[in-house]
């Protein structure tokens, strides 16, 4: 009787973009018409999902910065909130999100959050901004150890050179807090293209890659600040064949082109 070889169930190629590279295909993806609302709400729900299973209990707080990859973190936590999770959050950006729906101002390049409120969708979450808790010594590790698990939303993909004061400062608070860390697509300080980190980096026990893993987290330095890589789909259109210049193989691909080989051998 013959048997049906096990095939996994996954892609034998998965892209590995820089951040330069995924960028320019989100902004096209958008142009030809997927919403960047429905993007991050995929984005923000999935890693909800992963993180709720991989760390189920106790109360999650998000470091948020100013552009997508903190709106990401915000669709996150009002869905763990919707959840029944207790959730908080803390601004670290120079900018907020504006209120009023509209695209805050960036630099170029820079994909822009939709406004806080727009976001939230009326959920209540308590929030508070960094420069409140740099007033007395130590309240921003007393707020971090109090929370079971921690969420890397400042920079993502964004970065370009070391962070400033004010984000190194979170990130250094982040790395001596002692709390499980889940990232955001690249760890804040990685850089998403080379994986070359200029100052403070998170060092994430689990980062969530958006569409696909970047480049940048897959070689070192910034692989050991990684942790372990978990890519999600998110509503992206097809990546044409000669879309990105990198791609990472898979246990389907090893199962394709490597020799089979007798349990004798």
């Amino acid at each position: 009787m013959s048997v049906t070889p096990l095939r996994p169930f996954a892609r034998s190629r998965v892209w590995a973009p820089t951040a330069t590279e995924a960028a320019a295909f989100d902004r096209t993806a958008i142009e030809q018409g997927v919403p960047q609302a429905a993007l991050m709400e995929c984005a923000g729900r999935s890693a909800a999902e992963i993180l709720d299973r991989l760390f189920p209990k106790g109360e999650v707080l998000a470091l948020i910065g100013a552009g997508n990859n903190g709106g990401d973190g915000l669709v996150m936590l009002r869905t763990l909130h919707a959840w029944g999770r207790p959730v908080r959050a803390v601004l670290v950006a120079e900018r907020d999100h504006r209120d009023d729906g509209r695209e805050p101002s960036g630099p170029a390049g820079d994909h822009t959050a939709l406004g806080r409120e727009a976001l939230l969708r009326g959920w209540q979450i308590p929030f508070e901004k960094d420069e409140g808790l740099g007033q007395a010594p130590g309240q921003l590790d007393t707020l971090l150890r109090a929370a079971s698990v921690l969420v890397d939303g400042m920079l993502g993909t964004g970065i370009s050179g070391a962070p400033r004061d004010r984000q190194a400062r979170a990130i250094q608070a982040i790395n001596r807090s002692d709390r499980p860390v889940l990232a955001l697509d690249t760890p804040s300080g990685v850089d998403g293209d080379t994986g070359y980190i200029a100052g403070e980096a998170v060092e994430a026990d689990v980062t969530v890659a958006f569409g696909w893993p970047k480049l940048g987290t897959l070689l070192q330095p910034g692989r050991s600040k990684v942790g372990r890589l978990i890519s999600v789909e998110i509503g992206f259109p097809p990546v044409p064949d000669q879309g990105f210049g990198a791609a990472a193989t898979t246990p389907v691909w090893a199962i394709e082109n490597w020799p089979r080989r007798g349990p004798e051998a």
